[in-house]
């Protein structure tokens, strides 16, 4: 996760000082590592209250209060809260669930929001173009039980197509199923080791849903019925200076190593 976190920031070409916003922060892992390790002041959003909470609390432990701001709301709200443009924006699996008509609503915010010389990176879960009974049972599961209303993970062509109609060029894809479907089986590994624990707390129906869908996570990101896609983007103009992600020198020293001190990265 410390290498993920790292790939996003150099692929949108963090450097010290630059705005930086997390659209749907969640805990606000992202954001506070791209300003204890990348220098960036950075800005999260989530709707959760509780999540506000925990992420101020987290700033505080990892001492960061001054380099991140985390924001209680709508991100279709931040253009007038007067937050400014950003130089660099991330959307860490969180477009799909903004639904399939309200895609070119997202990213027109985005583009709002944007420096006209910033980088946006969105990570979206997707799906196998075409389909055989094994991907269509796993799409009607997710979307009866797990995540209904988001309709918005596709293949990867209607997510390129979206973003150059929304005035996007987009400048790298990478499939990171693999690396998905690994995660996932860790998630499962917790779960499974904990499960005792969650039978006491929650009821046997959810506890066996959660078994399920971590489990068949694992295959199907394997295999590709379900995949993630890191999609790095930028505005379509002549101006734009495309020549940020190319040098010379090769690829500078970035932190892309999780600490020797494992404290450093996770206090708790």
């Amino acid at each position: 996760q410390f290498n993920k976190m790292a790939t996003v920031c150099r692929k949108i070409l963090v450097e010290p000082g630059d705005s930086f916003l997390d659209i749907g922060c969640g805990w606000g892992t992202l954001s506070r590592h791209a300003a204890k390790y990348w220098g960036a002041k950075a800005t999260g959003i989530t709707l959760s209250k509780e999540g506000k909470k925990w992420c101020e609390m987290k700033n505080k432990l990892e001492k960061v209060e001054d380099k991140v701001d985390i924001v209680f709301g709508d991100y279709r709200e931040l253009p007038q809260k007067g937050v400014g443009k950003f130089k660099r924006i991330a959307s860490i699996e969180m477009a799909e669930h903004v639904g399939l008509e309200n895609f070119q609503q997202y990213l027109s915010i985005v583009s709002e929001l944007l420096d006209d010389e910033g980088v946006f990176l969105m990570q979206v879960s997707g799906l196998r173009k075409g389909s055989n009974w094994e991907d269509t049972a796993w799409g009607l599961f997710m979307s009866k039980y797990i995540f209904p209303g988001a309709d918005a993970s596709t293949p990867c062509n209607w997510y390129v197509l979206e973003l150059e109609k929304a005035g996007f060029e987009v400048q790298s894809v990478e499939t990171i199923g693999r690396h998905y479907s690994h995660t996932m089986r860790t998630w499962y590994t917790n779960w499974v080791s904990n499960q005792e624990a969650m039978k006491a707390k929650y009821p046997a129906f959810l506890c066996n849903l959660w078994h399920i869908f971590l489990g068949w996570s694992v295959v199907a990101s394997g295999y590709g019925s379900a995949t993630c896609y890191q999609f790095v983007a930028h505005k379509n103009t002549y101006t734009f200076p495309r020549d940020a992600f190319i040098s010379a020198d090769g690829i500078k020293d970035t932190p892309f190593n999780m600490p020797k001190d494992k404290k450093d990265a996770f206090p708790e």
